[in-house]
């Protein structure tokens, strides 16, 4: 069994692998975005909750927390729960 309910002072590195990109991602040039990179800086705790910012650099520059769990957690079958909130990241 997994769980992580991120109510502790850091994120739990025995679990999660934050992701850092050494070069861009995947433009989105329908949303305006040819320059998108995930950032460790991004990634935080809040309470019980794992906060992955969004932020806008510059016009054409997106800048996103994220995290994974790849070589930690791995299964082969099962189900998954979640309980996510995403905020509006319409680009302005």
């Amino acid at each position: 069994m997994f769980s992580d309910e991120f109510n502790g002072a850091s994120l739990d590195t025995t679990k999660w692998a934050v992701d850092v990109s050494t070069t861009t991602r995947a433009a989105r040039p329908t949303h305006g975005i040819s320059d998108w990179w995930w950032k460790a800086a991004n990634v935080s705790l809040n309470g019980s909750n794992l906060v992955l910012d969004v932020i806008k650099y510059d016009s054409n520059t997106m800048y996103c927390g994220s995290v994974s769990s790849d070589g930690l957690y791995e299964p082969r079958y099962g189900y998954f729960e979640a309980r996510i909130q995403a905020s509006d990241t319409t680009k302005d």
